[in-house]
């Protein structure tokens, strides 16, 4: 009698193998299939514009949105448009449904409420054809500041009144109390954000007039004009 040995290990990780290679099969197939339907049915852009990059509490946030199809002209492909307002938990704080009709650019606004916390924001922008198919959102961040009152009084002058793509920035930095006497010798740091997207961060401190100087290079590629800086300084009287 023929005795036939079978190694179940190996045939274990032949199977194994069989089945990611079929699920990676289709998902490959499954998203080549995504990829046509997009092509054949066109696409659709959204594009949001506010009146500001940063807000106080209490204040309103208004936006115009354009919504272009794959000819750069109005699409006819949408009849509703949704915009989330979005806190730094990643919550829908507000939203709104908006009627589109393809002819007109669209305008709104969220109130922001006094009692909320300060922070980066999203504006989540979408319309009914992009929730039927793969294509993504519009996302634009956002930054809500709340009003704290200070005992330090801040000054800030830039050596030169406009930069360009890939300047070196320069600017300083004057702090003093509430009795206008210099901060001396205190570290403070910075970050800078473009378009709500940290570029660059340091630290620096004052000297004995409460000068401290802040240095940093913009993008090479730079495209917006909507900057932040965001200064760090612990002093107690």
């Amino acid at each position: 009698m023929l005795s036939i040995s079978i190694n179940k290990r190996l045939l274990s990780c032949l199977f194994l193998f069989f089945v990611l290679y079929n699920n990676a099969f289709a998902q490959e197939a499954l998203e080549k299939k995504l990829s046509g339907f997009n092509a054949i049915l066109g696409q659709e852009k959204v594009y949001v514009q506010t009146d500001r990059t940063f807000y106080k509490l209490g204040q309103n946030i208004w936006f115009s949105i354009y919504v272009m199809d794959e000819a750069l002209l109005l699409s006819k492909k949408s009849t509703f448009i949704r915009v989330e307002l979005i806190d730094p938990s990643g919550a829908v704080q507000q939203n709104i449904l908006l009627k589109y009709d393809s002819t007109t650019v669209l305008a709104g606004d969220f109130l922001i409420d006094e009692k909320e916390k300060g922070g980066w924001y999203k504006l989540r922008v979408y319309t009914d054809w992009m929730e039927k198919t793969t294509q993504g959102y519009f996302e634009k961040s956002i930054n809500i500041q709340s009003i704290v009152y200070s005992n330090v009084l801040m000054d800030l002058d830039f050596e030169r009144e406009s930069y360009g793509p890939g300047s070196a920035v320069q600017a300083s930095l004057n702090l003093r109390n509430l009795l206008n006497k210099p901060i001396q010798n205190k570290k403070v740091t910075y970050s800078i954000f473009l378009e709500g997207k940290q570029i660059a961060a340091a630290s620096t401190k004052t000297d004995l007039v409460g000068k401290a100087w802040i240095e940093f290079n913009l993008p090479t590629d730079l495209k917006s004009t909507d900057g932040l800086i965001n200064f760090k300084l612990e002093y107690q009287e």
